[in-house]
Order: structure tokens, then sequence, then C-alpha cells
């Protein structure tokens, strides 16, 4: 019985964690400023946002450098590739959302879209990581 994992991709989970982090964060402070408005919430929500956009567009680049180097080594699992997209997406969406200004930009679509992107994201982690567990040397034959 011995374990086997499948190939992971080494660079590529750090940079979409700090993206998601990055979007979780923003998602607080949106709640923060609905609470209280106070408008320092609005703007760490805008840099937080922008920073998980662009380092989302990094994750991209990464995992397909990534896929590239390894593509003998194991598949591709395009149904987290794409909910990874739509997250982006989405994200992007909102960072346009917070431009307005203040209270038009968080509540409710702001607030929505922050929370719909974690959770896209949140479900394409999970997805992955339920495809790449460690397998049986026996379920390889």
């Amino acid at each position: 019985m011995r374990l086997e994992h499948r190939p992971s991709y080494l660079f590529y989970r750090p940079v979409r964690a700090l993206a998601i982090s990055c979007l979780i964060g923003a998602l607080a402070s949106d709640l923060a400023y609905w609470r209280t408005a106070d408008f320092v919430w609005a703007d760490f929500s805008d840099w937080l946002i922008t920073g998980a956009v662009v380092v989302g567009a990094l994750a991209f680049l990464v995992a397909i450098v990534e896929a590239l180097a390894r593509r003998r080594r194991g598949r591709v699992s395009w149904g987290t590739v794409l909910l990874n997209l739509v997250a982006w997406g989405v994200a992007a969406a909102d960072m346009l959302v917070h431009t307005r200004d203040s209270w038009t930009s968080i509540a409710p679509w702001g607030v929505g879209l922050s929370a719909l992107a974690v959770l896209i994201a949140c479900v394409a982690v999970l997805i992955e990581h339920s495809a790449t567990r460690p397998i049986l040397a026996e379920e390889l034959a």
C-alpha cells in the first residue's frame, strides 16, 4: 500500500491563496463599512479588491506556465480553471463597482459581488482539493 500524489502546482497555490485572502479581506471591510459608514473601510476594500484582481491575474499566468511545464505528468482540472476565471471576473466587476462614490460603492452591489467572488473561489479550492487527494499505487494500475 504505497501512497503517491498527483502532481501539484507549487507556485500557483500560494499565489491563488493570496488573491483569495485579499477577497476575504475585502468582504470583511465591505461589511465593516456597511455597519459603521466609516470611509476608511471603503478605501481598504478598494485596495484589497484591486490587489485580488492583480494577484489573481498573476496566479493565472503562473498556472499556465506550470501547466505547460508539467503537461505530461497530470491533467488540468478545467472545472476549477473555469470557476477561478469566473471568480476573477466577478472580482473585476466588483473592482469597477467600488470605483463609485462611498455608500453606493459598497451597499448593496459591492457586498454582494464580494461575497459571490469569495464563494466561487472557495468552491473552486474545495473542488481542486478533492480532486488532488492522495491515491494508492494500486489505483494507478
